[in-house]
Formats: structure tokens, C-alpha cells, sequence
């Protein structure tokens, strides 16, 4: 017989507390941004995005997804596969149709999601704007994380113009109610220990690893509540936390 696992002895059929996009994920602390992002690409824009570690980059390009895959060619691409310069030409090519694969024609009004735009070359960078302007791509999100990229001079720059958003951090009650979200009120954890995991996780996806962590601890060690001396003896110390994250 298949062993329950912790989240099935809490009443759960999957994990709710899995870092995946999920279509019912919202941006915490960012629908202002997340709006003229959406209103940027259906406009046709060139637009940059920062976000740190966590902070919801994913759910925002799952979001830009659904919301234009009925009317678009959606390419998604990340910049770290450390795979040399992007082929565009290739990519806008195998972005069509068999006719345009077998011609190698290259299709058009398509949207490009580059994630980890931070490690573009300059050559990516340059060409860019070119295939924006010659209409193969009828937006272009760039998401960066990590250290800040050079995209504040040259032709680039001036498609971006004031479309660079940057994604809020996530505040204490805001991560109670993505907590909460996920698992309802169940008394196992209660909402001043989220807060405290939280002055120490910082970002939505560390939030959500340390909640799983301790909320697994308590189930199989028969806990009745998940108490503020569990958060070091189950998670560690801040200082290893922030090692690990540098």
C-alpha cells in the first residue's frame, strides 16, 4: 500500500505547497504592475522586468501565457543555456508552421519571453531590436534577475523607454495570505509563525520550501502545533540560510 504522505495526513491530494506556477497564483503586492505589463504586451512594447530570487518571475511569464496564447505565437527562451548567441532566424522558423519550417521562412508577429536576460551578449542585445522593429515580434518581455544587466544605453534602451517594471518584494501580511491561500486555516501552523519564517525566507519561493519543511517535521513527528523553537531546529540558522542563497 502506497504511504500517505505528509500533505495526504493533512486532508491535501497534492502538494499545496509546491513552488510550480499555478493558475491560481497572484502576484502578491504586484497587480498594479502585472496590469500595465499585460496592457505593455498587447500594446506591443519591448519591456524589461527585475525581479530577485522568488520573487514571482515564473507565475508572471505562466500569466503572460495564458492570457495571449489564443492570438500569438508565444517563444519562450532562456538566456542561460549558455548556448553561444540566440538564432533568432532559427527560432522565428521553427515558430511557424510545417510550410515555414520546410521554406525556412520566418514567421512574424510572434511574442518572445527571454528569461535570464541578465546573461544576453552584447550581439543578442544588438540584433534584438532589429527583428522588434522589422516586425517578427510583436512584444518582447525581458526578465532579469540576479545582478542588474546592461540594458540602460543603445537601441535597446530606447524600445524599452519607462516600459521596466520591477517586482515588489513581499510584505509580512502578504505572506500570510499566500500561506493561507494554499493550506485554509489549519492550526497545525498559526500566523504569527508564517510571519516569523518569513522575516527569515524573504521571498515567496523560500517561503513556500520552509512552510513545506515545517509542516512536514510536524506531521511525521506527531506534532500538535509547529512552535518558534522548530523553526531553527528544522530550517537552520538565517546566516546558512543566506549562504546558501549567495
Amino acid at each position: 500500500m502506497k504511504r500517505d504522505t505528509w500533505f495526504n495526513k493533512l486532508g491535501f491530494k497534492t502538494n499545496p505547497l509546491s513552488i510550480k506556477p499555478r493558475e491560481d497564483n497572484k502576484l502578491f503586492g504586484n497587480d498594479e504592475i502585472i496590469k500595465r505589463i499585460i496592457e505593455g504586451v498587447e500594446k506591443g512594447r519591448m519591456i524589461l522586468v527585475e525581479g530577485d530570487y522568488g520573487s514571482g518571475k515564473s507565475t508572471l511569464l505562466k500569466r503572460i501565457i495564458d492570457e495571449f496564447r489564443d492570438d500569438f505565437r508565444i517563444i519562450y527562451y532562456s538566456c542561460n543555456r549558455k548556448l553561444g548567441s540566440i538564432d533568432y532566424d532559427d527560432m522565428l522558423v521553427k515558430a511557424g508552421t510545417l510550410f515555414h519550417k520546410i521554406f525556412r521562412i520566418k514567421k512574424k508577429h510572434n511574442i518572445l519571453l527571454l528569461d535570464e536576460a541578465q546573461d544576453m551578449n552584447i550581439k543578442d542585445k544588438e540584433l534584438l531590436p532589429q527583428y522588434f522593429d522589422d516586425g517578427f515580434f510583436h512584444s518582447v518581455v525581458l526578465v532579469t534577475s540576479g545582478n542588474k544587466p546592461d540594458f540602460n544605453k543603445g537601441e535597446i534602451k530606447e524600445r524599452i523607454g519607462d516600459n521596466h517594471y520591477k517586482l515588489n518584494e513581499l510584505k509580512a501580511e502578504q505572506a500570510v495570505e499566500l500561506i493561507r491561500k494554499r493550506i485554509g486555516y489549519i492550526e497545525l501552523i498559526n500566523d504569527d509563525i508564517i510571519k516569523k519564517v518569513f522575516q527569515r525566507s524573504r521571498n515567496p519561493r523560500q517561503l513556500l520550501e520552509d512552510v513545506e519543511d515545517l509542516l512536514r517535521d510536524a506531521v511525521e513527528n506527531n506534532k500538535e502545533e509547529i512552535k518558534e523553537e522548530d523553526i531553527s531546529s528544522v530550517l537552520g540558522s538565517e546566516k546558512k540560510l543566506q549562504t546558501e542563497i549567495e
